[in-house]
């Protein structure tokens, strides 16, 4: 395994590692892995995990690039009109990894990978770009629907912690009434559009009719997998006789996650994920 740090991007101000294999691999049969920012957080990801997986992924032979979206980490913030890391310039910014990759390092197909955001991002960018040929979607569909909210702050009414700090001044719900709370919503829905669940429905079905792969993993409780139980889920079951999507829950894990048994877990699903993907398009050219 090798790292080079690298910058790249139309005015260069995009800022990456790249993990590559050992030893050189046909690409062909080893599509690019791109990880994408959760959140604001920098590329190493939470608790470190993108490195972990970028480093698992590296010894079997992928050539992986994990890198900062505008105004994150070490990236420059933008200096045109699309707002930072928002849906345009995420969508972009991730295209713009994979036409460096194709040029440094002659990869033609790539898997995105994300967490939360990361997750959002990278299934926007595999509706529109036909080169995307597989993605991982750690908690994927972050997005603060009404159910989303009712679920979370539900959960909220019945811990006694939360209940303390709101009585002691230390809840972010005064923090919440003290802001301009409805300008800051409008912008935030103008920033990030929600989808409706038709929309989410046939991207789904279009990325499995092209043939993308999908792995989705979720912690087994929480606003997220409530996103994905109440928008997702009895299409993605529908969809799984076609043989191109993985579901996996974790029972014990939170939302990061946080212990060093789940992230063990989670490398573990995407890095058999990835080497199944590969073995499966090796076979299906040889017969």
């Amino acid at each position: 395994m090798r790292e080079e740090a690298v910058l790249f991007g139309k005015t260069r101000s995009l800022v990456g590692i790249i993990t590559d294999p050992h030893t050189v691999v046909n690409a062909h049969n080893h599509p690019a892995i791109v990880l994408l920012n959760a959140g604001v957080l920098h590329r190493v990801g939470p608790n470190r995990l993108y490195v972990k997986i970028a480093r698992t992924l590296a010894s079997a032979g992928f050539v992986v690039l994990r890198f900062d979206l505008s105004g994150i980490g070490d990236s420059k913030a933008r200096r045109d009109n699309l707002p930072s890391p928002f849906e345009k310039s995420a969508v972009s910014e991730a295209q713009q990894a994979m036409d460096f990759l194709a040029t440094a390092r002659g990869v033609q197909r790539f898997v995105l990978m994300g967490l939360c955001s990361g997750a959002d991002n990278a299934f926007r960018v595999a509706c529109v770009d036909s080169r995307v040929v597989g993605a991982v979607l750690i908690s994927f569909y972050a997005f603060g629907t009404t159910e989303y909210l009712f679920h979370s702050y539900s959960r909220r009414l019945l811990n006694y912690r939360s209940w303390w700090r709101l009585i002691t001044g230390k809840s972010e719900i005064w923090g919440i009434l003290r802001s301009r709370i409805a300008k800051q919503t409008r912008q935030l829905n103008k920033d990030w559009q929600v989808p409706s669940k038709e929309k989410d429905i046939s991207d789904l079905r279009s990325m499995v009719k092209r043939g993308v792969d999908l792995c989705f993993i979720y912690p087994a409780s929480g606003p997220f997998y409530y996103n994905y139980r109440s928008r997702l889920e009895n299409e993605v079951r529908s969809l799984r006789s076609h043989g191109k999507i993985r579901v996996e829950f974790f029972s014990e894990s939170d939302h990061v996650p946080t212990l060093l048994s789940n992230q063990e877990l989670v490398v573990k699903v995407i890095h058999d994920w990835a080497q199944s993907m590969v073995q499966s398009e090796v076979y299906s050219q040889s017969v």
